[in-house]
């Protein structure tokens, strides 16, 4: 409930712009006062939602490998154990 007052108040005076430039057409302002708010804050907040998520996975897996990255061997060369001798 706090999140739809706060996004009253502060699309209000959006929603009432919409308003006179619709020539009182309420529903046609709702709707591009819905539209807007979609695309202002909740877009990116999804985004920033899925970039968390993806660093959360990072973190998870580096937490489970012991490294931030896993390395391949170069073409031609043979992959080393830990001592340096080939697997």
């Amino acid at each position: 409930m706090f999140l739809a007052l706060l996004l009253v108040v502060m699309f209000g005076p959006l929603h009432r712009w919409f308003l006179t430039k619709c020539r009182g057409y309420n529903k046609i302002a709702a709707m591009l006062t819905t539209v807007s708010i979609l695309v202002l804050v909740l877009v990116p907040l999804l985004l920033l939602l899925v970039e968390a998520a993806f660093e959360a996975q990072s973190v998870y897996k580096v937490a489970l490998d012991g490294s931030a990255e896993t390395t391949a061997a170069s073409p031609g060369e043979t992959p080393q154990g830990e001592a340096g001798s080939p697997i």
